[in-house]
């Protein structure tokens, strides 16, 4: 059953039958013997469009038992919601900004910009759209990834940001992440 998702993952990556360039990676982020945590990242260079690209990315948690794919719905109460969308735009920048490069600094008016863009962005946001994301952990960590442009399309789709942990109300998830 995972498999097959993960295939429609990949079947999925390819935009149209004019790719010049199409690249896909699923990376393992987390496996026990009991969940599997999956990121799927895609690009897809045009023929014919000016060098016009296309990327997009998946995360996937999966409950090797049941099969079961979890949402932030299934971890994160409703009445926690207003407080992790407080933490999400600080997350997401510094996210982002980790894994451009363990030794980046932002300038401190970039980094300003770049956090009213991703409120602006997130307050958009339904509950609804929002607790339909789905999870992947990583590092012990747990995160959804919010797929807007929030940094230009150059800046692609994937921004994780982290679930606080005192939001996780899955009693599954929260033993995965103490590690039982």
């Amino acid at each position: 059953m995972i498999n097959r998702r993960l295939k429609s993952d990949a079947d999925n990556a390819r935009c149209g039958y004019l790719d010049a360039a199409d690249s896909m990676h699923q990376e393992v982020t987390h496996l026990s013997s009991r969940f599997v945590s999956v990121v799927v990242r895609s690009y897809s260079q045009l023929l014919g469009t000016g060098g016009g690209c296309h990327g997009s990315s998946a995360v996937h948690t999966y409950d090797l038992r049941s099969g079961k794919e979890y949402v932030l719905a299934d971890i994160v109460s409703k009445s926690s919601l207003r407080g992790l969308r407080a933490t999400m735009p600080a997350s997401i920048v510094a996210e982002r900004n980790r894994r451009m490069d363990e030794t980046y600094v932002e300038p401190k008016e970039d980094l300003e910009q770049d956090l009213k863009r991703t409120r602006e962005a997130l307050a958009s946001e339904s509950d609804a759209d929002l607790t339909a994301e789905k999870i992947f952990v990583e590092k012990g960590r747990v995160f959804i990834n919010v797929r807007g442009y929030y940094f230009s399309c150059a800046g692609g789709d994937f921004h994780p940001a982290e679930i606080p942990r005192p939001l996780i109300t899955s009693r599954s998830i929260r033993q995965e992440l103490a590690g039982r």
